[in-house]
């Protein structure tokens, strides 16, 4: 075959090579080759040039076109950037002619060593020195263009983050045992070696630190954020919360009834700080004045507890009177004191001169007549001694000391 003249007849070859095979030609491979009129030269390079970009695309028409070298293209392709940049330089070779210089054309060079390779038998030829350098050259310029390479390797090509903008994907991870707790508990948290600050809710609770240990007092959804030159991070934390009521129930003679509100396990009640039962409630005789009342539950793996000081009013009292006269009368015959809601009591009447106890009775009902007790001979007027022991419901134990006179006449 002889050198080509002119574009047209390079698209003619092409359409004939692919025209002449068994097997169909791939439609892309149609579309490059036809994709343009005659006297579009320029056209038909960029158009093949760019589809020949493609060692894929290479390799198809190679296999398609048996008659033209893979090589020839590849060197056909070398030269379509300089097409290209010819002509934005079409007034130069213009004022070149005009001047009687022969301006050399590239594109002609480029198909007499198409035409020529279109001869050779591809499945024998062997290619110089010379050729195989320069296809090896094009093959390299091929792999570097700026298209998409089907044989690069995955996850190269990728956009860096700015160095002056934190990357998000590069965040410290936040350590911690767990996302739950329970209110009331502290959880320590680690980002590794990384300091930075620490945010709870929003709310900064420690500086420039890689540790932060915080007590959680808000039930529910809670965040712990940390924030570094890496980025934010954050770490949801569940807190676990129930809100025990004691129930408070006054029985009868300083008994109190205390139970939850809630259908709760008990873990145990404690009254003034002694732990008293694990039942569900209990029934306590609560002492007068202030008590503090604690009770422990839980529910799963949290332990919660309620806390309440009650005002217990005292339930019983005691009062003694100073002179009784047993003298027939009738009137204040009987020494009695006067005591209600007590849990015990004892009383000792003293002869003060030789200091013999003449009466005693652990029932306030029964009271000292002036005889010894109660049946022997008659006490002469005077003052005895009273010794007084009781303990009124909810209260200690007291002690009494009173001065009582008998008078006869």
């Amino acid at each position: 075959m002889g050198k080509l003249k002119n574009i047209e007849e390079l698209e003619k070859l092409l359409k004939d090579g692919l025209d002449g095979m068994e097997v169909p030609a791939p439609t892309e491979v149609w579309t490059a080759v036809s994709g343009a009129s005659a006297g579009q030269a320029s056209t038909v390079l960029s158009k093949l040039g760019s589809y020949f970009s493609s060692i894929t695309n290479v390799v198809k028409v190679a296999l398609f076109v048996g008659g033209i070298s893979t090589a020839a293209i590849m060197l056909y392709k070398d030269n379509v950037t300089k097409v290209q940049s010819d002509e934005t330089n079409t007034s130069s070779k213009a004022a070149q002619e005009n001047t009687g210089i022969k301006a050399e054309n590239p594109n002609q060079e480029q198909l007499e060593d198409f035409s020529n390779a279109g001869n050779q038998n591809t499945d024998n030829q062997e290619v110089g020195v010379n050729d195989r350098a320069d296809s090896e050259s094009d093959a390299a310029e091929i792999t570097t263009d700026n298209e998409p390479n089907e044989l690069e390797q995955p996850g190269t090509g990728l956009e860096q983050p700015s160095a002056e903008e934190p990357n998000p994907r590069s965040a410290v991870s936040i350590q911690s045992i767990s996302k739950e707790c329970c209110k009331g508990e502290t959880r320590t948290f680690n980002s590794g070696t990384t300091a930075g600050d620490w945010f709870v809710n929003g709310q900064k609770v420690k500086s420039n630190s890689v540790v932060m240990s915080h007590r959680f007092t808000q039930g529910g959804k809670n965040v712990v954020q940390f924030r570094s030159a890496l980025g934010l991070s954050e770490f949801p934390v569940q807190v676990q919360e129930v809100d025990l009521n004691i129930v408070v129930k006054n029985l009868h003679n300083g008994q109190y009834l205390l139970s939850l509100a809630q259908d709760i396990q008990v873990v145990r009640w404690l009254i003034d700080g002694v732990e008293l039962s694990s039942a569900q409630s209990i029934q306590p005789i609560l002492k007068v004045g202030k008590v503090h009342v604690a009770v422990e539950a839980r529910s799963g793996e949290c332990t919660f507890l309620s806390e309440q000081v009650l005002d217990i009013k005292p339930l019983g009292n005691f009062s003694s009177p100073d002179i009784f006269t047993p003298n027939n009368d009738n009137d204040n015959e009987t020494y009695f004191v006067d005591i209600d809601n007590y849990e015990s009591f004892v009383l000792q009447v003293f002869d003060p001169v030789n200091n013999q106890r003449v009466f005693t009775t652990q029932d306030p009902k029964v009271g000292w007549n002036g005889r010894i007790d109660n049946t022997g001979k008659e006490c002469p007027s005077g003052v005895y001694a009273v010794k007084v022991t009781y303990k009124l419901i909810g209260e200690p134990i007291s002690n009494k000391n009173i001065k009582l006179t008998l008078k006869r006449d």
